[in-house]
């Protein structure tokens, strides 16, 4: 039976993109070969669950069906609009990982007996996650990130540690030392300081850059770009794996089951935002990882023995050094952890005294650190240096013309469609219902984990601003691992078996946007977000990638405005289905007997699920709202922002970057010319419908090259026909490089002219 279906998945791919007979014999005897394999295995996966061999070859097989895709890559000549191999092993992976967590769930997780802190496995998935991360970056097969937002500013600071010994980057920034990693103009991101503009401190506090040094001393010995930034960012990814295992065993401590933690862990780790800044350079992992331990064994545990409360308050010493927001969490988690025992102090003084002297210290010396610096003790010198406003509050207090905008702020950080953690990772739709389990549970410290959210939660809002061009996710990302443990909790609450489709969907869908951002990560990236500076994006990069000729995603989730509200129709659809989601969860919840999916549910949801990623890999065009510009006889849609525009009858792309333009034509085509021209040599590769050409030009040989494509094929679509061009040029340069009397400091790859017949 497995075979049998793997054969007719693989038939279906092969007669949906051509009809090819080969297709059909290669992975039937690819078929055969995994069936094989598995069988073989049969008495290892035995040993490992309790249920039968055969359901557990049959569950297998099952969800690595999506791994037909891949031999989509192979069809390199298709006519469809967009370039597909990109998307193929990122959808693959994600459609295996989702439907290998639903097809081995029934609906319920039985609780395991009350047994020791599973440390081999902790330490296994930390190892694990680890390398998986290390792979990640590596750049191998999924592009690496480059160094953007504030991470080329942490890396400065680090560089002057390094170089000078101390953290002022006037000479920095005066020589542009900061081209060692960072190509082109680096804002200054710093204040002066109170000894003149030759001391220039950046906002970012020291304590992130610190901890980079001795990586960036062996990326300095590794030579090349890619090795440095690799190994920069390798003490972001141990930290996150670290997180990863505190957070398992934090579940543990939560569920009391070692499967629910295992799931939990899965979730967290590898969707967003977590797996989204598992290697870059920002300090919310590491204060996560801080807060998370603190948490767990001063809050949760009530663990008060010396070493525990030793290290707690050099936890608590150590945020405020990470960003001065984290000023807040710090005093937060000292209160929640220090409140037993104030209760009693003159009976407890000695714990008291352990855990306050590290913040004690580190208050002092917080305090020494902004007066050497700036002249004044005010913590939000950092953002204004010397020249601090007398009317400047550290915390903006809320005034009742600021109530839409904070409200708009609170609930951005979840459902808007660029940053809203929902629309990212949806398995975080699961949180209420979690928090409403575990509050029936009774479970101490409940609250605590509530106050300790809420309260950066308020402050997130306060003061929103969603800024560092970084993925979506970042200003909760510290206190993430609370909503985790929340969803945590309501995937391991036995539930009905529309509830698991519901949980196994979300979770699925996760892993899916997850892996097409491993393919195309500035898909997540965005411009600063202020509602109050008025530069707010309508479109969310992601979305419209996402989006096709029969629907635009963008329209369906709520985009924040000038004003700092969110748009209520697409917001209101949101909420009803969190709304929705909790009902669900909580109604189909401790059921005593929850039947098995049958076989023909089974196959239904594979097939079903093959259906929607063939689909959200072929049909990604976009026509409703892309920038558009009409030309001789025919209209040109930019599909992506990896070009500058029309201008003088043609447009120029962005440095290496591919840009995509589909060609709308009243009629069909009989041949599409390209024009191609640069002010330095270069190398230009073309993709036009299904024909390819790769140009190397010279201005010294030729002006300008002409590549004529014959008779395509296009797509007809709406009594029109479309054809996708693509270029890409491999040699970008800066015009202002080349002649500093031509005052354009933009990378561009080639200038590109269409003309049709």
């Amino acid at each position: 039976m497995p075979t049998v279906l793997f054969i007719l998945e693989s038939a279906a791919v092969g007669a949906f993109i051509a009809g090819d007979l080969l297709i059909f014999v290669s992975w039937a005897a690819a078929a055969l070969a995994l069936s094989g394999f598995i069988r073989g295995c049969r008495r290892l996966l035995t040993e490992q669950t309790a249920e039968n061999p055969r359901k557990i070859e049959s569950r297998v097989v099952l969800a690595l069906s999506p791994l037909c895709l891949l031999f989509l890559k192979h069809m390199s000549l298709l006519w469809f609009l967009k370039d597909i191999r990109c998307y193929l092993l990122p959808t693959a992976l994600a459609g295996s990982t989702g439907l290998l967590f639903f097809l081995f769930w029934d609906g319920q997780i039985s609780r395991n007996a009350e047994g020791p802190i599973p440390r081999r496995t902790g330490l296994a998935l930390c190892l694990g996650s680890f390398t998986i991360f290390t792979f990640l970056a590596s750049g191998l097969v999924f592009p690496q990130h480059p160094l953007t937002g504030d991470e080329p500013h942490y890396l400065l600071i680090t560089q002057s540690l390094l170089g000078d010994g101390d953290i002022n980057l006037a000479d920095e920034y005066a020589n542009r030392d900061y081209l060692r990693f960072y190509p082109g103009e680096l804002e200054s991101h710093a204040n002066p300081g109170r000894l003149g503009p030759d001391h220039q401190y950046s906002r970012h506090l020291p304590g992130l850059s610190v901890l980079l040094v001795p990586f960036y001393a062996l990326g300095e010995k590794a030579g090349g770009l890619k090795a440095f930034v690799f190994l920069v960012r390798l003490p972001i990814m141990i930290l996150t794996a670290l997180l990863g295992m505190a957070f398992f065993f934090f579940i543990f401590d939560l569920t009391r089951n070692r499967t629910a933690a295992l799931i939990s862990w899965l979730a967290f780790m590898f969707t967003g935002p977590m797996l989204f800044f598992s290697g870059l350079i920002y300090p919310e992992v590491p204060v996560a990882l801080i807060t998370l331990l603190i948490f767990r064994h001063l809050i949760f545990k009530r663990d008060d023995r010396p070493h525990i409360l030793f290290f707690s308050g050099l936890g608590l010493a150590l945020l405020p050094w990470f960003g001065i927001k984290y000023i807040v969490l710090s005093a937060v988690f000292f209160v929640l952890g220090a409140r037993p025992y104030l209760k009693k102090p003159a009976a407890d003084l000695g714990k008291v005294v352990r855990l306050t002297l590290f913040p004690l210290v580190s208050m002092g010396l917080f305090l020494l650190f902004l007066w050497s610096c700036y002249g004044h003790v005010n913590p939000a010198s950092a953002y204004t240096g010397v020249n601090l406003p007398s009317s400047l509050d550290l915390i903006r207090p809320l005034r009742p013309t600021d109530v839409p905008s904070f409200i708009g702020a609170a609930l951005s950080l979840f459902f808007e469609k660029k940053n809203g953690i929902f629309i990212h990772a949806p398995l975080y739709l699961l949180v209420v219902a979690g928090f409403l389990i575990l509050r029936k549970r009774k479970m101490t410290a409940r609250v605590e984990l509530v106050i300790a959210f809420g309260a950066y939660w308020f402050t997130a809002a306060a003061a929103f601003h969603l800024g560092g061009y970084c993925p979506p996710g970042r200003p909760l990302l510290p206190l993430m691992w609370i909503p985790g443990a929340f969803c945590a909790c309501a995937l391991a609450a036995p539930t009905g078996r529309l509830a698991a489709v519901i949980k196994a969907g979300l979770a699925g869908l996760s892993a899916l946007i997850a892996g097409f951002s491993l393919s195309v990560p500035q898909l997540l990236y965005h411009v600063n977000s202020n509602p109050k500076a008025g530069n707010i994006l309508s479109e969310s990069r992601f979305l419209a990638a996402a989006g096709n000729l029969f629907f635009d995603p963008n329209t369906w989730t709520p985009a924040l405005k000038a004003s700092g509200a969110l748009e209520m129709g697409p917001l209101a659809g949101w909420v009803l289905a969190l709304l929705l989601v909790t009902v669900v969860i909580l109604r189909l919840r401790n059921k005593t007997s929850v039947p098995s999916f049958s076989s023909i549910s089974r196959v239904g949801i594979v097939l079903a699920s093959s259906v929607l990623f063939l689909a959200i890999v072929f049909f990604h065009v976009r026509l409703v709202n892309p920038v558009s510009f009409k030309a001789g006889g025919y209209i040109l849609y930019f599909q992506d922002e990896n070009q500058f525009g029309l201008e003088e009858g043609g447009f120029w792309t962005k440095g290496t970057a591919e840009a995509s333009v589909v060609l709308q034509s009243p009629k069909r085509l009989a041949e599409i010319a390209l024009s191609l021209a640069g002010a330095a040599p270069g190398h230009a590769e073309i993709r036009v419908d299904r024909f390819r050409a790769s140009v190397r030009h010279d201005p010294e040989r030729s002006p300008e090259y002409r590549v004529v494509f014959k008779s395509p094929r296009g797509f007809r679509w709406r009594g029109a026909y479309l054809y996708l061009v693509r270029v890409r040029e491999h040699s970008p340069f800066v015009p202002y490089h080349l002649d500093r009397r031509v005052p354009d400091n933009r990378t561009l790859g080639v200038f590109v002219r269409i003309a049709v017949k």
